[in-house]
């Protein structure tokens, strides 16, 4: 298995761990709002591809990725969605854990469109509304 394929397959779940560990580490309101941004933004972005169908590359080129994936519509890309949603709730809160968390969304989303599952509109996509979403729950919690 290639770096870029253990990027663009198993990296997303490793930052899904960054909540657990925020949670165990006594910074309970970061972990739930967090988890809150991650939430919505995979909702999101179900929603989004419910309504707007988008075909994948791979589709087009009629190269096959080299991870499993879906037939559904490539916009946005749900990786780079939730990867960002999660980057940006905790930059605003704690800027260098945050910061790392971004630099390993952009790994997400960089192997994303280098396997072929997406374009780089898609996970741009992904990234804006990963901030904007983070932004409101970085409000909500604010509150």
């Amino acid at each position: 298995m290639s770096i870029t394929v253990f990027l663009a397959q198993y990296l997303i779940f490793i930052l899904f761990l960054s909540p657990l560990i925020l949670w165990f580490s006594g910074q309970k309101k970061l972990s739930q709002g967090s988890l809150v941004s991650v939430f919505l933004a995979w909702v999101t972005g179900l929603v989004i591809k419910n309504f707007y169908y988008l075909p994948r590359p791979f589709i087009t080129t009629g190269r096959i990725p080299p991870v499993p994936f879906l037939l559904d519509g490539s916009f946005p890309s749900n990786h780079a969605l939730v990867a960002f949603s999660l980057a940006f709730f905790v930059i605003f809160r704690q800027l260098r854990l945050g910061l790392f968390l971004f630099i390993l969304a952009v790994l997400v989303a960089v192997s994303r469109v280098s396997i072929g599952v997406h374009t780089w509109a898609d996970v741009s996509g992904g990234l804006l509304l990963g901030l904007l979403i983070s932004l409101l729950v970085h409000k909500y919690f604010r509150n």
